[in-house]
């Protein structure tokens, strides 16, 4: 998994440890031997097979330790989660073509990060809600709002249409990304990521219902508030340098043995 770096999220940045229930002082040192135990199991292990008493025995610290901090296990992979989340930008090159190629990788990058480890995990989550709404707002919102700005870009440029529905083309690539690599268990070439993105730059893109136009807000639908799509379980973030430090997930040459005869 590749760290997430935030303003104020490097150890020791504020001077301040954060406090525990009952007003006793966390051990930030402890907290982060967790985490990292949990970084660690999870790929390892999967989200059903890791446990708590895994976790505090791998980190060196009780299990006493580890519920004084988190509730439960999704709440431990929760904050894993959100903690190593890639949230990024989309740079602004004055090329559609290259920032909606970067965006595509990115996407690619987010939906299989570390062999699909985050969204297996995330998944399992998903009876807790709280857990989600704090992925949905500190990560997939982020995403969501850096890729619309990418294509809407393309549309003041005059290469995409002014109708273009920005939200469902993004969920349609995300959704061909996750179901190709995750339920299929295939590769996803760059020349079919490149494929796509020329689809869409040849007006080949989902449309808003007719007399609508693409705003600013990158509200999807008429009459549903952007803030209902960003809830919506979507890749999206982005790199200044195009998924090039965390890998892009793009294999330039056609899989071998399993999955290759029945590709379409």
């Amino acid at each position: 998994m590749s760290s997430r770096r935030t303003p104020g999220s490097e150890p020791g940045e504020q001077g301040v440890r954060p406090v525990a229930r009952g007003g006793r002082p966390k051990d930030p040192e402890v907290h982060g031997k967790v985490l990292d135990a949990a970084a660690e199991l999870l790929p390892e292990l999967g989200y059903l097979e890791l446990t708590i008493e895994k976790v505090a025995a791998r980190a060196g610290v009780t299990r006493k330790t580890v519920y004084h901090r988190w509730a439960n296990k999704a709440a431990l992979v929760g904050d894993l989660l959100i903690a190593h989340a890639v949230v990024d930008h989309v740079p602004d090159l004055g090329d559609t073509r290259s920032e909606l190629a970067i965006l595509f990788r990115q996407i690619l990058r987010d939906v299989r990060d570390d062999r699909g480890t985050l969204m297996s995990a995330l998944w399992a989550t998903i009876g807790e809600p709280a857990v989600l709404d704090r992925f949905r707002s500190e990560v997939l919102g982020p995403r969501r709002q850096f890729a619309r700005a990418a294509v809407q870009r393309g549309v003041a440029r005059g290469d995409l249409p002014a109708d273009i529905d920005v939200d469902l083309l993004i969920d349609m690539w995300s959704g061909a990304v996750l179901f190709r690599t995750d339920v299929r268990a295939d590769t996803f070439l760059a020349s079919q990521a490149d494929a796509l993105v020329d689809l869409a730059l040849c007006g080949s893109v989902p449309r808003l219902p007719s007399g609508t136009e693409a705003s600013g807000a990158g509200a999807a639908h008429a009459g549903v508030p952007a803030a209902a799509w960003d809830a919506g379980m979507d890749g999206g973030g982005a790199g200044d340098g195009g998924g090039a430090e965390h890998g892009d997930g793009l294999d330039d040459a056609g899989p071998s043995g399993e999955g290759a005869a029945d590709r379409p």
